[in-house]
């Protein structure tokens, strides 16, 4: 379904869309995701995705994001340090959303 999106599509909302995959499919998915440079606001809040968190964000900065929800992902510390490294060099966020 992603994969098919049209270009008008700016807003991408998965809030739990999917909580139970294996980190290679997390990973898949964000490689999908951001292929489309088109979305401007991703919520994938509510997907417990722990650990895996960072590796769904591995390519963000190719996406032109201004909007990032990852509350309630069960997120680490580690992970989140992680994800900030992967937005360090991202100039087009203006809001991240995340609480555990």
């Amino acid at each position: 379904i992603i994969d098919n999106l049209p270009s008008s599509i700016t807003r991408l909302d998965l809030v739990g869309s999917f909580p139970s995959l294996d980190e290679e499919a997390i990973k898949g998915l964000g490689e999908l995701c951001s292929k489309h440079k088109h979305i401007t606001h991703l919520n994938i809040s509510q997907n417990r995705l722990g650990t895996a968190a960072s590796l769904f964000l591995e390519n963000i900065n190719e996406m032109q994001l201004h909007e990032l929800d990852i509350t309630g992902n069960e997120i680490g510390d580690l992970s989140m340090s992680n994800i900030f490294k992967h937005l360090r060099n991202n100039d087009t966020l203006e809001t991240l959303k995340f609480r555990h």
